[in-house]
């Protein structure tokens, strides 16, 4: 993808001693585009139903719309590695911070939903309700759990 943008040799050079995300930026759009169809359920279902070959035009587009921090973002989603730098819980907490919904309700649906997350992110933005998880395995933080009181507490 980024052959069309600069020499494959000096970009391989500067991934070797910078990291692929410094690599990468100065070969970006950045600001040039509006970051219209970058929310995380667009990505998601977009890379979930394109065709291989598309790829590299998508991850172009992406790319240019978004800032460092968004790129970074992406390429940690895209790459499978969210485990340095970014946890689950770290995304949930952003989540709850950008929604004002509280964690503990955000961890406790999470799991008994399947990416790309629609519902999830219409609760999450105001369009819709709660996702429902009945029937689902949902997780409980231990500080959310009552503690238990046995006969004659």
């Amino acid at each position: 993808m980024l052959e069309t943008r600069v020499d494959p040799v000096l970009f391989n050079l500067s991934r070797d001693y910078v990291g692929v995300q410094p690599g990468i930026s100065p070969c970006c759009d950045s600001g040039r585009n509006p970051a219209k169809d970058t929310r995380l359920a667009a990505v998601v279902e977009a890379v979930q139903t394109a065709a291989p070959t598309e790829m590299p035009a998508l991850l172009a587009s992406w790319l240019d719309k978004l800032d460092a921090t968004g790129r970074w973002a992406l390429l940690k989603l895209l790459t499978g590695a969210l485990g340095v730098g970014v946890s689950a819980r770290l995304a949930k907490t952003a989540l709850a911070e950008w929604s004002g919904q509280p964690l503990a309700d955000i961890e406790e649906v999470w799991h008994g939903l399947k990416p790309p997350y629609p519902e999830l992110f219409a609760w999450l933005e105001g369009r819709g309700r709660r996702p429902d998880t009945k029937g689902a395995a949902v997780f409980q933080p231990v500080d959310a759990v009552p503690p238990h009181r046995g006969p004659g507490a």
